[in-house]
């Protein structure tokens, strides 16, 4: 181990974002930024891995309106997954 904190190589932007996870209790994994995001994205979706890109705002509240936005979208989606999967699990029981 370098003993070198990833919060040393993050901008202040990518601290206040890493911050406000943390507040939320979200788990994340810092990557250094790219800029071919279409392919980043494509990766991670071929390898299962779900990625929030945060894009800039010109104002500075934005994003997290567009972060706290995602994580509803996500969680609709990953909850109405959840209930169509015991939907057919109980259905498949009463036969």
């Amino acid at each position: 181990m370098s003993g070198v904190s990833v919060y040393d190589q993050m901008t202040k932007s990518e601290k206040e974002v890493a911050n406000l996870l943390k507040n939320l209790g979200i788990q994340w994994t810092y990557e250094q930024p790219v800029f071919d995001y279409d392919y980043r994205r494509k990766i991670f979706d071929k390898n299962g891995y779900r990625v929030i890109f945060l894009h800039l705002f010109k104002d500075t509240d934005k994003w997290i309106n567009h972060l706290l936005n995602y994580l509803r979208l996500f969680t609709v989606k990953r909850n109405n997954k959840l209930n169509e999967i015991l939907r057919m699990g109980t259905e498949n029981d009463s036969r």
